[in-house]
């Protein structure tokens, strides 16, 4: 039966395999009805207990809950704009290792990029506070190399092994999750080829084609998950901050003096390249303060020591791994970025249509007018994004109403997703493709033989090549990570790995 309902009035014993449009209303009824409570049921363990799994085994900074839940907002309201962003983070240290691969030696590249890439999270909290937010980060970058080199330079032979401690920590605090991504990932893919086992094995309706779309159309998680594991955060907010200035006090550019002995008068002029660090904590607001900062001889870490550091501001311009305000600077190629992050939302929303296209009736029905609508609406989201980034006064600001935004679209969605799985599409106007076929619209009552062909070659065929497409694309940027936050500096490299409870006690702005 194409209406599963149990007021639909059609009796099987007629033989009817299809009747037009106004032939099935007088049958069914025009409304839409309820699908079956159980049927409900199935479905939501088929295809949305998958969908929130791989969701959750995306990689969040350490930040409150509150904030988790506005990544996850703007993740899902704001998809196209969230990729782009990590596509960023990956092309900058991918831009980071290039820079050091032309002026470092081969054992001092890697390490220079991890470390470099770390520092860039804290840099942008440093210029989320002044008031030019468009400053280039390209140009900025080279000049962060060239400083670091030469910083580097001052003492190569203890600072280079400094910097391979210092980043193989680094590496080792990222947490990728890439194993739990993975399974995750086959997941659902399972969920989208036990539909296709279903159909040979006779369990199948007239609903299998779009379920299988609906599937296909939000697979765009996949290489936006994997992107998040591949990027990673550090386990606690203060992790990447703590292990550079160890490794300054390492190098011997560091003395931490009791608080006492920290006021401006007393501080010998001998100590005028060294920093004096307080020990001031306040959980509540989340700072961290350094003061009296003189580093007349290096310019490269000089904003791990500027001023009171917030930790607030890592949600929004940092630590967040789907969203940064340097991300709209001019020379972030963000344009090309932005393209690329397109590509799988409309190999997904092809695939989804087409599909649906082809389950009877064959046409545009409600379900195709559905999936255009998400994409469509995803389209504007990342357009209203970027408008943000430039009429907006502050970057704070930015993120406010992005994450405004991102809620007045993803509610509808959200609507619309629900009322999809209860039976809003349920109807004779739904199923009869009236989009296309206009006066000629009809509806199969027993689109068993249609089903079965779609299933054994053209659904397949469009789910496989989406599916193969999206691997592709995160395939290619794992090998293109390589040289990235992924890899571990292989040298220096420490037997401890790192216990975030232990941190969380001995630092009490991780605990914040």
């Amino acid at each position: 039966m194409a209406l599963q309902n149990q007021s639909c009035n059609h009796d099987p014993t007629l033989s009817i395999l299809q009747a037009n449009l106004s032939t099935c209303i007088e049958i069914c009824g025009a409304s839409w009805n309820y699908y079956d409570f159980w049927d409900i049921q199935k479905r939501v363990a088929a295809w949305v207990v998958p969908l929130f799994v791989l969701i959750g085994l995306a990689q969040f900074g350490p930040f409150r809950r509150r904030n988790a839940a506005a990544v996850v907002l703007h993740l899902l309201g704001d998809p196209i704009s969230s990729t782009a962003h990590l596509l960023w983070k990956l092309q900058n240290t991918r831009e980071y290792y290039l820079e050091c691969q032309a002026r470092m030696l081969n054992d001092q590249r890697r390490s220079a990029a991890v470390i470099l890439s770390a520092y860039e999270e804290w840099e942008n909290v440093w210029y989320a506070k002044r008031t030019d937010l468009r400053s280039p980060p390209a140009s900025r970058r080279k000049d962060r190399v060239a400083d670091f080199t030469e910083w580097l330079e001052c003492d190569r032979e203890t600072r280079g092994e400094a910097c391979l401690r210092a980043a193989d920590e680094l590496a080792r605090w990222r947490a990728h999750g890439l194993w739990k991504t993975f399974i995750g990932i086959l997941n659902y893919v399972v969920a989208i080829s036990l539909a296709f086992i279903k159909v040979n094995s006779g369990e199948y309706n007239n609903r299998t084609g779009h379920s299988i779309a609906f599937g296909v159309l939000h697979s765009w998680l996949i290489p936006a998950v994997f992107m998040t594991s591949l990027v990673g955060s550090y386990q606690t907010k203060s992790a990447t901050r703590r292990i550079l200035l160890r490794m300054l006090k390492d190098t011997g550019m560091m003395q931490i003096l009791p608080v006492v002995s920290t006021a401006s008068d007393d501080i010998p002029e001998s100590f005028s390249e060294y920093i004096r660090l307080t020990t001031q904590a306040e959980t509540s607001a989340y700072r961290y303060e350094v003061r009296e900062t003189d580093l007349e001889s290096t310019k490269f870490p000089q904003h791990l020591q500027s001023g009171t550091i917030d930790y607030r501001l890592l949600e929004w311009c940092g630590g967040n791994p789907s969203f940064s305000p340097q991300q709209f600077s001019h020379g972030t190629k963000r344009k090309s970025l932005s393209i690329l992050a397109t590509i799988p939302f409309v190999l997904s929303t092809l695939s989804a249509v087409f599909i649906s296209y082809l389950n009877p009736t064959r046409g545009v029905g409600c379900r195709i007018i559905h999936q255009l609508a998400f994409f469509a609406s995803w389209l504007l989201s990342a357009l209203l994004t970027w408008v943000l980034g430039h009429i907006t006064s502050s970057s704070y600001c930015h993120w406010r109403w992005t994450l405004l935004k991102d809620a007045v679209i993803f509610a509808p969605q959200l609507i619309s997703f629900c009322g999809a799985f209860v039976g809003w599409y349920n109807s004779c106007y739904c199923w009869s493709s009236v989009f296309s076929l206009h006066e000629n619209a009809y509806v199969v009552f027993n689109p068993a033989v249609e089903i079965k062909k779609a299933s054994r070659r053209q659904w397949p065929i469009l789910a496989g090549v989406v599916l193969a497409s999206h691997f592709a694309f995160i395939g290619s940027l794992w090998v293109a990570d390589a040289k990235g936050l992924q890899g571990r500096s292989r040298n220096g490299a420490s037997e401890e790995e790192p216990n975030p409870k232990t941190e969380l006690e001995r630092d009490p702005w991780a605990k914040a």
